[in-house]
């Protein structure tokens, strides 16, 4: 939303992971995005990011419990930052994008191998994702506890 011809700073993000049953349709405009990048939208879910979200989806979108990495790369297009997604993206892993002014920044968070260093797997994730257009923004350590939510 403009106000006073300034452009708005509002920042919107949603998880894309592999689609689960129950899962809503992709929005057409996504769908077509995600179509031009050559991801089947179909086996796909969007889910929100952040303000709106429901419980049931974030923990959907969360990943397993235990020593994770995040890895984050910025893209410049949103297309490519999908196709980074699909090639990278597997059972273990959770991948967030987010609009950052005009930079799509793309974050991987897999599960941690305690018997490699957290800087070689950075680097092994890295090598398959610069090739795509990705930018290295580096990586962090984070250990994830799941609870359940009961109503």
């Amino acid at each position: 939303m403009s106000l006073f011809g300034k452009k708005s700073t509002t920042r919107s993000s949603y998880k894309l992971r592999p689609r689960q049953p129950g899962d809503a349709p992709i929005p057409t405009q996504i769908a077509e995005q995600l179509r031009a990048a050559g991801i089947d939208p179909a086996a796909m879910a969007l889910v929100p990011g952040e303000a709106g979200e429901t419980p049931e989806a974030l923990l959907a979108a969360l990943p397993p419990a235990g020593s994770r990495l995040r890895h984050a790369f910025a893209f410049s297009t949103l297309n490519a930052a999908f196709a980074a997604i699909e090639k990278t993206l597997d059972d273990g892993a959770v991948a967030t994008i987010a609009k950052e002014r005009d930079t799509w920044v793309v974050t991987f968070d897999l599960s941690d191998d305690p018997n490699v260093d957290d800087k070689t797997e950075h680097a092994q994730l890295a090598d398959r994702v610069t090739p795509l257009g990705g930018t290295d923004r580096g990586f962090a350590r984070e250990v994830v506890t799941r609870t359940e939510i009961r109503k």
